[in-house]
């Protein structure tokens, strides 16, 4: 987290599963949503742990193109075949309010979306918790004594509790 950061927080990942189904396959794909999944429930439980109330909801995503269709479709297909609890709805959209006008389908992602106070988030995690930041990319980790044992490509080895991994399609 970053102070710049928007506060959205979301399990599973930011693009649709069907990228990382078509990029990774079944098995990996599945593997990642559920990395996320665990990363969004540790982070809403280390931030009420540390006093910072995220507001939780759902996510939708608001389908507004074929094409897009085409894919949320294929989506429902691989959240069902991976046991993600997740609806395409494309009957009775005007339920959802005025702004449905344009929308052909609604992806409801059960698992839940929220929002949380980054400012807050971060100050308390530079006052309770002892950090460093690898500027450096990281070529290997593994499980080690109490944690994780990181190696980066200068070969520096630094042991952690906590490690945050960033990346796209590209893992």
């Amino acid at each position: 987290a970053t102070h710049t950061a928007m506060g959205m927080i979301a399990p599973g990942m930011s693009d649709n599963i069907t990228r990382f189904w078509h990029t990774w396959g079944p098995e990996r794909a599945t593997q990642l949503w559920q990395f996320g999944s665990q990363a969004y429930q540790y982070l809403v439980q280390t931030a009420t742990a540390l006093g910072v109330q995220p507001v939780l909801g759902n996510r939708y995503r608001l389908i507004t193109s074929q094409p897009e269709l085409v894919e949320a479709r294929k989506a429902a297909t691989h959240f069902q075949d991976a046991g993600i609890d997740t609806d395409l709805i494309e009957a009775n959209i005007a339920e959802f309010g005025p702004f449905t006008q344009r929308v052909l389908g609604i992806q409801h992602e059960k698992m839940g979306a929220g929002y949380i106070d980054i400012k807050s988030l971060c100050r308390q995690l530079r006052q309770d918790l002892r950090r460093t930041q690898i500027i450096d990319r990281v070529v290997q980790w593994r499980p080690h004594a109490n944690g994780i044992l990181c190696v980066t490509a200068a070969g520096v080895e630094i042991t952690a509790e906590i490690v945050v991994l960033s990346s796209h399609l590209a893992i």
